[in-house]
């Protein structure tokens, strides 16, 4: 809460949608607030980095051609230009895999398949926790039992949908001929060929 002073109280109206879940009645029983009184206990100072050319090349390195705050603004431009295309692009991909799915593809994943990528995401998941199990269970029964398993179904999910996008994935690539590296392909590689390779079948429906 930006200006206010230290052990000063205030009063906001109560709002569920914009307030933080910590600040939201979890008794059911009891009727919901018109107002929540809050007291700041403590105050503290953001102070940003300066971004000199020492600051510059600690974080990017001594190759890196981001040498002043000017280089630093125009590297954000273009990252965040490079994160909408390839969003753009997964949707894009995205999109036709489903029309695939739904028109012509049929695509039955075993259930020892989906549990084995369950498994993964969850070890993924605990890594965040810095490995430890505990601490991600803890942070599962902070959620309610309800949430927890409506969070865990859809990690479950995901799995089935991950794995069907694959199997998609792999018989287009198969069908169309498109040379990818199936060891290590690079980020969004595959995506990036079946896209180029769409247009391209596109350009040639439009020809006389």
């Amino acid at each position: 809460f930006v200006g206010k002073k230290k052990d000063e109280e205030f009063i906001l109206p109560y709002d569920e949608k914009k307030q933080p879940h910590s600040f939201h009645l979890h008794k059911e029983e009891l009727a919901k607030p018109t107002q929540i009184k809050l007291k700041a206990i403590d105050i503290k100072k953001i102070v940003y980095p300066t971004f000199d050319e020492a600051m510059l090349q600690k974080l990017f390195g001594n190759e890196s051609t981001v040498k002043n705050e000017a280089d630093l603004v125009n590297f954000i431009k273009q990252t965040l230009v490079e994160q909408k295309a390839e969003a753009e692009l997964v949707k894009a991909v995205e999109e036709y895999i489903q029309t695939v799915k739904k028109e012509s593809m049929e695509v039955a994943i075993p259930a020892t398949m989906i549990n084995e990528e369950y498994k993964v995401r969850i070890q993924n998941l605990a890594q965040r926790f810095g490995g430890d199990q505990t601490k991600m269970q803890e942070y599962l029964a902070k959620m309610g039992e309800e949430q927890s398993k409506k969070f865990l179904d859809d990690i479950k999910k995901a799995s089935g949908e991950s794995l069907e996008k694959f199997f998609i994935l792999r018989q287009v690539v198969d069908e169309l001929k498109i040379d990818v590296n199936r060891e290590k392909p690079e980020k969004l590689e595959i995506e990036h060929k079946l896209y180029a390779k769409l247009i391209e079948e596109k350009k040639k429906k439009k020809k006389p």
